[in-house]
């Protein structure tokens, strides 16, 4: 049975009270913006993963096999994330070779340049996963196969993307172990269309402004900024 906690006095109480030495074993849970608490059912207000260990309850042995029907919370163990998520819109200028290539070499506007220069120089962030936003496949992870194509981001698209976006942005979100420490978002008027609404939870955000130039310089600057462990080995900086 899935636990979820508050944190409010009283449930922090309640952990105090579950904490004891037993048979356990760790697990995960993906807390989401209004959510009932299963010990005091106040609505979370706030989103996040927590590791937490719980202990095997009410054993009942069946043929030989022990089977569990209930479970404890022992503790909850916060992580710090350091995981970072990009994304960005697709782009107008593509390659266009006929053969199948991943979303993130399809795309081939400025954006994209900066991005494939970090691979190439070998100093992409490994905590660092992108997520592209497109007029015809929707929210899709940079090594997706992406064909070549024309369809432009109107009001109306954006509009019939938006549930599906945010289902895939949400789910990709709760399978990331660890969650993400911040998301940076490069997008167009249009296409932010689609993330209207969209629970961020404990995740902190940073949105691009300005003209296209200006967005990317933004970018670059958080790009940098994640990565500078890894420059300061000796790789080039992102021009």
């Amino acid at each position: 049975m899935e636990m979820i906690f508050c944190f409010c006095q009283k449930c922090l109480d309640e952990i105090d009270r579950l904490c004891r030495e037993g048979d356990s074993h760790p697990d995960y849970l993906n807390a989401y913006s209004g959510d009932l608490c299963s010990n005091c059912g106040r609505q979370l207000k706030m989103a996040g993963t927590r590791k937490f260990e719980v202990e095997m309850l009410n054993v009942q042995e069946q043929d030989g096999v022990h089977q569990y029907t209930e479970y404890a919370v022992l503790r909850f163990i916060d992580e710090t994330s350091e995981n970072y998520l990009l994304i960005i819109s697709c782009s107008q200028r593509k390659l266009t070779t006929p053969e199948p290539l991943a979303a993130i070499d399809r795309y081939d506007g400025v954006t994209y340049r900066v991005l494939r220069k970090m691979r190439r120089e070998g100093w992409t962030p490994e905590n660092l996963d992108v997520l592209i936003l497109s007029a015809k496949y929707g929210l899709m992870p940079s090594g997706s196969p992406a064909e070549n194509y024309d369809q432009k981001m109107t009001v109306a698209r954006a509009d019939e993307l938006r549930d599906s976006v945010q289902d895939t942005l949400k789910a990709f979100i709760q399978e990331k172990h660890g969650g993400y420490q911040q998301v940076f978002i490069n997008l167009g008027k249009a296409y932010m269309r689609t993330l209207e609404g969209f629970h961020w939870g404990l995740i902190s955000t940073m949105e691009a402004s300005g003209a296209i130039g200006l967005k990317n310089s933004q970018m670059k600057a958080w790009l940098a900024r994640i990565a500078e462990p890894l420059s300061s080995e000796g790789h080039a900086d992102v021009e």
